[in-house]
């Protein structure tokens, strides 16, 4: 199963993306209603929360967000806390959910939106990453006009999360979203069609139909991502002239995008031509 990370800065319309490649037949996985999820009542997660902060949890077993932020965004050593109880469970209940849908559509696309990707502990656990970018500017008055915020709270949103080019570094694909929803819907069919599909068909079935790829996405054609996508999942790589040569459990790799072709692997995404073969 072709599993994909979407992410991108707030106001960048990754969410638009997701909802349309949803249209589209993808699998969405929203990574917030996760969040809120494994902190319902009877979760392991929200148990470790009231042992630790008790007044965060009401009479009726139910999480007080308000209360809990309070503590944790005023105190990094309390938000850390948090996080290694919460991103845990979330990356649980993720690959839980993944695995369902792996059982009952093993050729589907699942599309993980995910707003915080770059630099968390699972940068790279998905096949493949795509990001929405957009021009600051552009996304400062979304958040004003949409959304109701200032400049100020706009700008120090943005100034929060990772950059453009912090996310298109681990990105596949990148897309740029500085025009309409009509516009951006046209270049996401596109991709679909010609990227994600036939990326999923190479994994399903290892044949390599060639196809023209749009041109309104840019895709990450160095070999360097794939290396750290691999190293992140406990392989050592080294690259010969040829291909990858990698050293580790085999059964990593088609998790990473790689088909079994006898001799060798071949990657399955259609913008690169990457063989690898283990030491």
């Amino acid at each position: 199963m072709l599993t994909l990370a979407l992410t991108g800065g707030i106001g960048s319309g990754k969410s638009t993306a997701a909802r349309i490649w949803g249209e589209l037949g993808a699998h969405v996985i929203d990574a917030d209603q996760v969040a809120r999820d494994v902190v319902e009542p009877g979760t392991p997660a929200l148990a470790k929360i009231a042992r630790r902060w008790p007044r965060v949890v009401d009479a009726e077993g139910r999480l007080d967000r308000s209360a809990l932020a309070e503590i944790v965004f005023s105190d990094p050593n309390e938000r850390e806390a948090l996080n290694a109880i919460t991103h845990p469970a979330i990356a649980d209940e993720v690959e839980r959910r993944i695995t369902q849908l792996n059982l009952s559509d093993p050729s589907g696309v699942v599309v993980y939106d995910v707003p915080l990707l770059v630099g968390q502990p699972g940068e790279f656990a998905m096949t493949a990453n795509v990001c929405v970018n957009v021009a600051e500017d552009e996304r400062v008055r979304r958040l004003v006009t949409e959304r109701g915020m200032s400049e100020d709270e706009a700008w120090a949103r943005i100034a929060a999360q990772a950059t453009d080019e912090q996310r298109a570094a681990i990105s596949d694909v990148v897309l740029t979203n500085d025009a309409g929803e009509s516009d951006f819907r046209d270049v996401l069919t596109q991709v679909w069609h010609t990227w994600v599909i036939p990326f999923a068909q190479r994994m399903n079935t290892g044949e390599y139909a060639s196809g023209a790829l749009p041109t309104g996405a840019l895709f990450n054609e160095e070999v360097d991502l794939q290396v750290r996508r691999l190293e992140a999942r406990g392989l050592t790589v080294s690259v010969d002239p040829v291909e990858l040569v990698v050293d580790g459990p085999p059964d990593q790799l088609p998790a990473a995008g790689w088909v079994n072709a006898g001799e060798h692997w071949r990657h399955a995404n259609p913008a690169l031509n990457l063989r690898a073969r283990l030491r």
